[in-house]
């Protein structure tokens, strides 16, 4: 490679590599690719960009420490290992002085389950930075709010920042450790208009006290379960983004472990938990936010994702009540097969109730079941009654054809 290199043209290089889609064996093997990979990374004045995606640990090692030296030209740097192997091999942890601790031509960055302890100090001359994604960070490579906040208020071309944790759990503790106040004045991030987050509530919220994000357009966040759920920040945020204001369609997707809502293509917001009883509880503080997608949303599906099972134990009807109570201005609501059986006879009960059609959806009108209708008949049946009743009726259409109402 270097002989080759002494009589190629002085044009920018590109680093790039998939390892994982060519490997034919354990992981251990590929140390030839390495070689040639050093041998073009010593020709630092013109390696412009860097894509080494899916590489196993024993390799990105000897990789690394082909780059503790400045890198002027860099302008794209995307490095992942694969996190499966992981379990059998230690993470190669990248040096402080990895690009020699500066970058200041980079305009997108992308780490993934890369434990990096210089990567602050490196962000701080990355002032030219357009994308910033740092995924499945382990353990060994924590930064705190306050410190990538830091590094954040340094990149005023920042449009795309995506952050995520590795292991949820282990970092409680250094969480705990982070009292300090926010400021006064947030600093502002004047371009940043995408933003996704994988990792603790408490995590996010700290960072969200700390920023202020004027253009944000496109948010996604997904938040492990703790006992206290608890997202003023996040609440904040979304009352100061107006795009909001136009969604009027939403739906919810439940999994195995987890709970997702989408909002229109500007907001999602996945919730990991155990089981649908812990669901429901940490959904409804989203849906009892007061904020305008919420207040105004007109159509709602709620379904269960591909290939997951439900586990509806010790759901109980209040539960679901207490979710749909803030959507005042819901108009349609879309049913999948698998929670019908669980909403439609909470939605009677409510009905049912002393003041229950004055207070549960005043403005619903269509109500979709997909569906046999038949198990369910006698409480549609009970519900459009009542709902006639109170002078508000609805019309129920079953996808067996039965339109009630």
């Amino acid at each position: 490679m270097t002989a080759m290199s002494n009589v190629w043209p002085a044009l920018p290089i590109a680093v790039r590599d998939h390892y994982k889609n060519r490997r034919a064996g354990l992981p251990f093997f590929g140390h030839e690719v390495a070689d040639n990979i050093i041998a073009a990374l010593e020709l630092k004045d013109r390696v412009h960009q860097i894509s080494l995606w899916e590489y196993p640990s024993i390799l990105l090692g000897r990789i690394a420490a082909a780059m503790l030296g400045s890198f002027p030209a860099l302008a794209k740097l995307e490095i992942s290992t694969d996190i499966s192997w992981e379990y059998m091999i230690p993470v190669a942890v990248f040096p402080e002085v990895f690009l020699g601790g500066s970058a200041p031509r980079l305009r997108s960055c992308l780490l993934v389950g890369i434990p990096f302890p210089g990567i602050q100090k490196l962000l701080l001359s990355t002032n030219q930075l357009v994308e910033l994604t740092l995924k499945e960070i382990p353990p060994s490579g924590y930064i705190s709010p306050e410190a990538m906040v830091t590094c954040l208020s340094a990149m005023p071309n920042l449009k795309t920042f995506c952050l995520g944790f590795h292991h949820y759990k282990s970092i409680q503790d250094q969480l705990n450790h982070w009292q300090r106040p926010p400021p006064l004045t947030p600093p502002v991030l004047p371009s940043l208009t995408k933003f996704k987050f994988n990792g603790p509530s408490e995590y996010v919220e700290d960072l969200l006290s700390r920023i202020d994000a004027p253009l944000l357009y496109i948010i996604s966040i997904c938040l492990s379960y703790f006992p206290i759920f608890d997202t003023p920040q996040l609440h904040n945020l979304l009352a100061r983004t107006q795009i909001f204001e136009s969604c009027s369609g939403a739906d919810v997707t439940f999994y195995g472990e987890g709970v997702y809502f989408r909002l229109g293509h500007q907001f999602d917001l996945g919730i990991l938990g155990v089981t649908l009883s812990r669901h429901l509880p940490s959904l409804a503080q989203v849906f009892g936010w007061s904020f305008p997608p919420i207040c105004t949303l007109k159509l709602l599906d709620i379904r269960l994702g591909k290939h997951s099972k439900l586990h509806s134990q010790g759901v109980e009807n209040i539960q679901w009540l207490e979710l749909f109570r803030p959507l005042t201005a819901l108009e349609t609501l879309r049913l999948d097969k698998n929670f019908a059986p669980l909403i439609v006879p909470a939605l009677r009960h409510s009905q049912l109730a002393a003041e229950g059609a004055t207070q549960l959806f005043p403005a619903l009108q269509v109500l979709f079941i997909e569906g046999p209708s038949y198990p369910l008949q006698e409480a549609i049946d009970e519900f459009i009654t009542a709902r006639e009743l109170s002078g508000l009726p609805v019309a129920v259409y079953c996808q067996d054809g039965n339109n009630n109402g």
